[in-house]
């Protein structure tokens, strides 16, 4: 139940370094094998358990390096603007700069590729995660209100908000 301090929010959680890299603005498609109608302002949740795929750790500027120290919670918000739909090995290599994986990764019949943008570094919030899109209460004490931005390294813009 949420209570009168609390907003309830929707979350989906992506393992590192696969979060730090949308976050910084690397990898703009997510892949799921399910799609989803849900579109708009959405919670990144990292996972306590990190990918140890080297591709994707080979991604990450080594000046964002401690943003993938934060797992087991909330680190940012994208907006998923699109559910795009992958059904031949063709359609999901053209894409792999964009969701960052080998094309040997398309499994049939198809996958599904949410597209993500406007992201945004939010301050660490502890959460248990779940499988697809889960809510969450956050309180009002920890809603993000100031942005910054800034550029580093081969970064795109990196938007980070602080709370007030």
């Amino acid at each position: 139940m949420t209570k009168p301090n609390e907003c309830l929010e929707l979350a989906l959680s992506i393992k590192q370094p696969w979060a730090t890299l949308i976050l910084l603005g690397l990898k703009s498609i997510e892949i799921r094998q399910w799609s989803t109608p849900i579109r708009g302002r959405i919670y990144l949740h990292t996972g306590k358990i990190a990918d140890d795929r080297a591709e994707g750790w080979a991604l990450v500027p080594e000046e964002h390096r401690e943003l993938t120290e934060r797992r087991g919670g909330v680190v940012g918000m994208v907006d998923l603007v699109k559910c795009l739909t992958y059904d031949s090995p063709r359609t999901f290599t053209r894409d792999c700069q964009l969701h960052r994986n080998h094309k040997s990764w398309f499994v049939p019949p198809r996958l599904y590729g949410f597209q993500l943008e406007r992201p945004a570094i939010v301050p660490f919030y502890p959460w248990p995660g779940q499988v697809k899109f889960f809510p969450f209460d956050l309180p009002k004490t920890q809603r993000p209100s100031r942005a910054k931005k800034s550029r580093v390294g081969n970064a795109k813009k990196v938007v980070q908000f602080e709370i007030e």
